[in-house]
């Protein structure tokens, strides 16, 4: 097939409508795909990722339709991208998920299929080359990992085709390291014969099922950057990188969509960098080491120490306090001489002065 502007896959859904539960207590106030990255939301990134490989029609899968996503609904105006919200009433799983979103489509196109909590920097144009050449109905996007006990596994043959799925294996289990990166491109077909009325799981039922269909399920490996933000642990992660690394260049639109101030700080225990928000208040002597995100409005007390941490809109860090690889919630307080270390404290927390949290 001659590959051209007008048949490339230019519609995409991103499933936002997960409970995010192992990112609480932060997703209790914020839904995860708002939740900021290096002070972007995190969804933010795919649609710049979405954007710079073509796709030009993006439906976000949302399990309530909050006011926040209005803004990305907006911003997605501005890179010329139609961005609308299909709501679930009730959980519908992900498969349930994907053909809600689809269904602004119209049958007989083929669509991009994004979990709403990775970060990667993948190339969706191979990604599509591969799937048409394979002739599949399904491409799922694949990484490598060093440890794919946490993540489905994913085992094809040489010439990429699926030939089985291990779910969270056990030890026994792993026999390759390529695992589901949460990136599909679905063929036109495939949404409708997902199931309506009940939820749908497409890692534990729509892909297993086509397998044993005998339908043709190709995996595209990525080697680019891929983080699953499924975590707090990998939410810092995710800060740091974007921080220390710069915006991967193929999301690179996000930043100069909402651009986020870098500063240096400098001291006599080393330097430190910053990703800055808006309407932040210093005191003297503050001293960031390795990397910090500090959110909109924040209040940095003299001489307060902040290392390897997040802190979101609004938080209040007391003079002479220490925040450690840790996130501090919107209008989290933490009072003067204290010490936060290994952990998220929730949106308006609030500290004593001198008192200790560590986990």
């Amino acid at each position: 097939m001659r590959y051209n502007h007008t048949t490339m896959t230019r519609k995409a859904v991103v499933l936002l409508g997960g409970q995010g539960t192992r990112l609480r207590p932060f997703t209790l106030t914020t839904p995860k795909p708002l939740l900021p990255v290096a002070n972007r939301p995190m969804c933010l990134y795919q649609l710049a990722l979405l954007h710079e490989c073509g796709v030009r029609d993006v439906v976000f899968s949302v399990g309530i339709c909050q006011r926040g996503f209005r803004e990305i609904v907006r911003l997605g105006m501005r890179l010329g991208i139609r961005v609308r919200l299909a709501c679930e009433r009730q959980p519908l799983g992900t498969a349930g998920a994907i053909k809600n979103g689809a269904r602004f489509f119209r049958s007989g196109e083929p669509f991009f299929v994004f979990n709403g909590d990775i970060l990667a920097d993948f190339d969706l144009r191979a990604m599509e080359r591969f799937h048409r050449q394979h002739n599949a109905v399904v491409t799922i996007g694949l990484v490598r990992v060093s440890d794919p006990s946490a993540f489905g596994l994913v085992v094809t043959d040489a010439g990429g085709v699926v030939r089985r799925f291990v779910e969270k294996p056990g030890i026994e289990d792993v026999v390759a390291d390529t695992v589901n990166a949460g990136v599909y491109l679905m063929g036109p077909d495939v949404r409708d014969e997902i199931p309506s009325g009940r939820p749908v799981s497409v890692e534990r039922e729509t892909f297993p099922g086509l397998l044993a269909a005998g339908r043709k399920v190709a995996g595209w490996t990525h080697d680019g950057y891929w983080l699953d933000v499924g975590t707090v642990p990998r939410f810092l992660q995710a800060n740091g990188e974007m921080v220390l690394r710069g915006v991967p260049a193929r999301c690179s639109t996000a930043a100069k969509l909402l651009p986020s101030s870098v500063a240096s700080f400098q001291s006599e225990d080393g330097a430190g960098t910053a990703a800055v928000g808006r309407r932040v208040a210093f005191g003297r002597g503050v001293v960031v080491k390795g990397w910090a995100v500090i959110g909109d409005e924040c209040v940095l007390g003299d001489g307060c120490v902040i290392e390897n941490s997040v802190l979101l809109r609004g938080a209040v860090v007391g003079s002479g306090a220490r925040v450690c690889s840790s996130v501090l919630g919107s209008h989290a307080v933490v009072g003067g001489g204290a010490v936060v270390r290994n952990c998220a404290l929730g949106d308006n927390s609030c500290l004593a002065d001198f008192s200790v949290a560590c986990s």
